[in-house]
């Protein structure tokens, strides 16, 4: 098989590192000693929904569509991204016309599955039980037989899990490796791919609950509680090692073997809440009595849920809390914060929305005055909270960057994340360091060894997910596309044997609609508020 790449959900070196030097990585340190390795930038916002399609596509997401893992209608509500969203054309799709068979498995925001050739399971944000999510269909069944029931994810426990918890996740978690594990061998023996891309998401899972206590810099890291739980989550990492162990032994030194991730990690400091701001400055307008009814409804279902009462039966007794588009009063309203992921700000355009009254003109004013707005919050100390906002044509480029949120924030502080939600009072932050959570950061990693790659080269300048697709096709012996927005990373790569052949003139396959139905929207939606995604 020429190539196969492992991609690893948040994978970072600033932890990865510190796991090898203390032992518990063998398999991984390997591969380093075999190839060559590097910080990989990511995207910006560095997070899973607009990094990926960013990986397997080769373009950025001015030219794919893709922002986050949420668009919204006309009416401003949210509705879950997928497949059908990403405007260009996948690596798998770009090789539909060659001789090449692909197999792809786990890649988030592939719902539903597409296979132009070999095989393809979509991964996270495919709804539970999903009859999309296997390319064949017939794989579903075929699959189930060796495997058992396909598992897409494991949600992470709270940020406050016990050992008992915390024991429980690393068994569903390891029970989840130990079926991808599996579903790997299995498919390259049945279809022999070509090219084999699968996603683990158990790094960016793990990280999301428990940076602390695996970081040695973290203050988390030297409390006497934190000694069972990372002992508890230690055996799920080195599972994830062994897998790229077995992986390696079966591509190497014949095939080329990628490791990389979509972005970073790091801890968590403070939560800044964009719609506070917005709102004490006359952007935003909430509805005064909604609120009220809103916290007086949250604070009974917390009291329900003390004298003993399951969260059901708390349901029937306390109105469901609205969604935080109903306490804003949008016929005052000017700008809203995005999602807790997207890191931007959403004027609430006429041009956009059916309750807009932004007019297209009036744009550019309201963006500088935000802006002005934004660069000007302090904290107690008198430290900016907010170091740029930058407007979409600065990151992006290409015929989606209008769809794209209006402005983009980059906090003064990189261990500061930001919320959608509502703080009460005046506050513009919450701290988060009562916890060990961690939180996304823009260097992923890259690691490479094998056929057609120079072990220990030095790549220069820093590599980019954008790059990924070009160097990947011309370790397969083609040229990239010159629609591609990467580079090809020569430096790590040795002289082809033969010339690199143009790709044939395919038309690209698409994902279709993803149909998902209130039920499956619902579910996809807490699966990412259990990631902090969403608020």
């Amino acid at each position: 098989m020429p190539l196969f790449v492992l991609g690893l959900d948040g994978a970072t070196w600033d932890l990865l590192d510190p796991l090898m030097a203390a032992g518990h990585l063998p398999h991984l340190q390997t591969v380093l000693q075999a190839g060559v390795r590097a910080p990989l930038r990511s995207t910006y916002p560095p997070v899973t929904a607009l990094a990926w399609p960013s990986f397997y596509t080769g373009v950025n997401a001015g030219k794919h569509g893709v922002f986050s893992f949420v668009h919204r209608d006309h009416q401003g509500k949210q509705q879950v991204t997928g497949a059908s969203h990403v405007q260009a054309p996948a690596i798998w799709e770009l090789l539909a016309g060659t001789q090449l068979s692909v197999g792809v498995m786990g890649m988030p925001i592939t719902y539903p599955a597409s296979a132009p050739t070999g095989f393809a399971l979509s991964g996270f944000l495919t709804p539970p039980g999903a009859s999309g999510a296997f390319a064949p269909p017939s794989l579903a069944e075929e699959l189930q037989a060796v495997v058992g029931e396909w598992i897409f994810h494991v949600p992470p426990p709270g940020h406050d899990a016990d050992l008992a918890t915390t024991q429980a996740f690393v068994a569903r978690l390891m029970a989840e490796t130990e079926q991808k594990r599996r579903a790997i061998a299995w498919l390259q023996d049945r279809f022999q791919p070509d090219v084999f891309m699968t996603v683990l998401m158990n790094l960016d899972t793990i990280q999301h609950v428990y940076w602390g206590v695996l970081h040695p810099q973290h203050p988390r890291y030297h409390l006497p509680e934190s000694e069972p739980l990372r002992q508890a989550l230690l055996p799920a990492l080195r599972q994830i090692d062994a897998l790229i162990g077995e992986v390696a032994a079966r591509v190497l030194p014949q095939g080329t073997l990628l490791l990389v991730s979509d972005h970073g990690f790091g801890p968590m400091y403070r939560r800044l809440a964009l719609n506070n701001a917005l709102a004490q400055h006359g952007f935003l307008r909430l509805r005064r009595r909604r609120l009220l009814q809103n916290r007086l409804q949250r604070r009974a279902s917390k009291l329900w849920r003390r004298l003993g009462a399951a969260e059901d039966d708390a349901r029937r007794h306390v109105q469901a809390n609205p969604a935080l588009l109903d306490l804003i009063d949008w016929s005052q309203t000017g700008a809203f914060a995005g999602a807790a992921h997207e890191l931007c700000i959403h004027l609430n355009r006429s041009d956009r929305y059916a309750h807009g009254i932004v007019a297209p003109q009036d744009v550019p004013a309201l963006v500088d005055a935000i802006t002005e707005m934004l660069l000007g919050l302090r904290d107690e100390q008198g430290q900016a909270l907010i170091a740029e906002v930058l407007r979409p044509q600065e990151l992006f480029s290409g015929p989606q960057v209008s769809q794209a949120p209006d402005l983009f924030v980059r906090p003064a502080d990189v261990r500061d994340v930001v919320t959608d939600g509502l703080l009460r009072g005046r506050r513009l932050y919450r701290w988060e360091t009562q916890h060990a959570g961690g939180w996304h950061r823009p260097d992923g990693i890259l690691a490479a060894a094998g056929a057609g790659i120079r072990a220990q080269a030095r790549l220069h300048p820093q590599p980019t997910l954008l790059d990924m697709v070009p160097t990947m096709l011309q370790l397969l012996g083609y040229i990239p596309p010159a629609a591609l927005d990467g580079r090809v990373l020569a430096e790590m790569l040795t002289p082809p044997a033969s010339p690199p052949q143009s790709l044939p003139e395919t038309t690209p396959a698409t994902g279709g609609t993803s149909g998902l139905t209130a039920d499956e929207q619902a579910a996809l939606e807490e699966r990412l508020r259990g990631l902090d995604y969403l608020t």
